[in-house]
This record gives C-alpha cells, sequence and structure tokens, in this order.
C-alpha cells in the first residue's frame, strides 16, 4: 500500500472526442462520476429497507477545478466559458454565444498509466477572483459531464505553463469609465446548465444552455467617493467603458462588460479599529442602447 499526494497529480483539458491539449497547474479538482440508486416506497413488513428493492439510478459527471491561471493556460479555455470561438491572432477575442462547445478533461488520481477521462462536459460556472491578500488571481469551473469517464486512460504528455501567475496588483477595474480600487473583486458567468434531461437514458441526453447570469462582486472602501458612485445607483447603471484588465509585462488578460446595475442593499459597519468596508454587487447585462455584449473577452499573450 502506497499513499498518493496530491502534488503528483495532473489535469489537463481539450476539445471534447479526444485527449487533452492544455494542462494546467492546478491546485484541486473533484470532477468525478457520481452515481445514484433509486428504491420505491414500499411496506415490506418492516421498518428495514430491502437490499434487493434497490435499483441502479442516473449517472453524472460534475465537479469544481479551480487554479491559478497563466494567460496561456486560458487561450483555448475562454471558448467553454463564454461560448464564442477565439478570434484574431494575439490578442485574441472571445465573444459570448448562446450555445456551448463540449470539452473533454484528462485526471491523473493514481497513476498517468491509470488516468480518468471525462468527454461531452460543459462549463456550468466560472469564477475569476482575486483580492489584496492573497494578491493571486484565481479560476474556478464547475464543470458538468454527460458521459461515464473512461478508467484507465493514459495520461497525455504535455508540457505545462512556464508562465508567471496574474495579480489583484496588476488589476485595473473601471466602470463608467471611471477606475475604482477594490480589495477583492469576483467576476462569475454563470450559464445555468439544465442538467435534466435524462431522456429513457442513464447519462444525460444533452445538457442545454440556461438564462446566463453575470455577476461582479466588489470590496470597496467606504468613504465619499465610492458612496457617490455607488450608493442608490440609477437603473441604468454603469455604462460606456465598464472593463477588468489584469496586465503582467505582455501578458494580457481583459474582461469587457455589459450595464453594471445594482438595487441598493444596504451599507455596511465595522468595529472600531478596522477600515470601513463595502461589499457590493453589481449584475452584468447586455447593454442593448449601446450594443454591448453582457460579457466579452480579450488575452494578449505577446
Amino acid at each position: 500500500m502506497a499513499a498518493t499526494l496530491g502534488h503528483a497529480r495532473e489535469v489537463a483539458f481539450g476539445a471534447s472526442g479526444g485527449a487533452s491539449t492544455q494542462q494546467i497547474l492546478c491546485n484541486s479538482c473533484t470532477l468525478g462520476k457520481r452515481a445514484t440508486h433509486v428504491e420505491p416506497e414500499e411496506m415490506p413488513g418492516s421498518r428495514f429497507k430491502r437490499a434487493d428493492s434497490v435499483a441502479e439510478g442516473t449517472i453524472g459527471v460534475d465537479g469544481t477545478v479551480t487554479w491559478n491561471p497563466r494567460a496561456d493556460e486560458l487561450t483555448d479555455l475562454l471558448p467553454f466559458i463564454v461560448g464564442g470561438a477565439k478570434t484574431g491572432s494575439d490578442p485574441y477575442t472571445y465573444d459570448e454565444a448562446e450555445t456551448l462547445p463540449t470539452m473533454v478533461w484528462d485526471v491523473n488520481k493514481h497513476s498517468a498509466a491509470d488516468a480518468f477521462r471525462y468527454d461531452a462536459c460543459k462549463v456550468n460556472r466560472a469564477v475569476f477572483a482575486s483580492d489584496a491578500q492573497s494578491q493571486l488571481l484565481s479560476c474556478a469551473l464547475d464543470i458538468i459531464g454527460s458521459t461515464d469517464e473512461a478508467d484507465g486512460t493514459t495520461m497525455p504528455t504535455l508540457t505545462p505553463s512556464v508562465l508567471r501567475p496574474l495579480l489583484h496588483r496588476q488589476m485595473v477595474l473601471t466602470l463608467g469609465g471611471t477606475a475604482y480600487k477594490v480589495g477583492r473583486l469576483e467576476l462569475e458567468i454563470n450559464n445555468n446548465l439544465n442538467t435534466s434531461l435524462y431522456l429513457n437514458d442513464q447519462v444525460l441526453t444533452e445538457i442545454p444552455e440556461g438564462v446566463a447570469t453575470v455577476m461582479l462582486r466588489l470590496q470597496l472602501l467606504w468613504d465619499a467617493t465610492n458612496k457617490t458612485a455607488f450608493y442608490e445607483k440609477a437603473v441604468a447603471g454603469f455604462t460606456g467603458t465598464n472593463t477588468i484588465v489584469y496586465t503582467r509585462g505582455t501578458n494580457i488578460l481583459t474582461f469587457t462588460l455589459g450595464a453594471c446595475q445594482r438595487p441598493e442593499a444596504g451599507t455596511p459597519l465595522a468595529s472600531r479599529n478596522d477600515p470601513v468596508m463595502w461589499d457590493v454587487e453589481l449584475e452584468v447585462r447586455e447593454d442593448i442602447g449601446n450594443t454591448v455584449d453582457a460579457i466579452a473577452l480579450g488575452l494578449a499573450l505577446t
């Protein structure tokens, strides 16, 4: 018996239908098969359940992959989050789309010769976040899959990124054309996948996209400038230039946002020795009047 430690594990993704093509330097991965059992609500003459009344139910694949992304790791990942294909040639752009492409994940949980493969997966939710304490930009992907894993797959031999991670201090947040300082930033892109379509099958027949929601969560200082900008914001919200830009040298990750709106949700109060911080949540929607999508992304490497 030999212990398996996490540092020796590998995680990679690619387009559905083949092996992964991009390794990521993963922090954690819970991706795996989830099976169910079903049993009738019967009256067997005893209050204890019978083993022979249990049958195999449905099977799903889901889990969360988290890591601190490098710019080149995101090059082929972003289309799986927003749907639009990669366009351009460094810098690249990625627009929102009505449907999402499917992807494959290869996960070395024990040995490279005995890896797990999860195909026909989609990104249900992506959360990009950074803060002043940890500094590192993080990404968490909630994955939904429709096919059982192939246990015993050989892990593809890939080269991990040699770029350095993106940092909070390298980020510029601009809303309505004005730059703001934040202690914490979180951008959630939720595709709200429908996971109910087990159409006389043990696995999901399809995984259609639901109504997408994009949320921007900020931690601000409660001061006169931020109060004027964010408190009792008019329903139109922030329009015009709404961007989040992480820059490390020539590596530039850009989120271009539509209208950022928020109903008033209260004001903060802190203990006497702490600065008063304000947690603000805005929903990002398409700005039809100014023909701005809810979300678009840009990525430069060189």
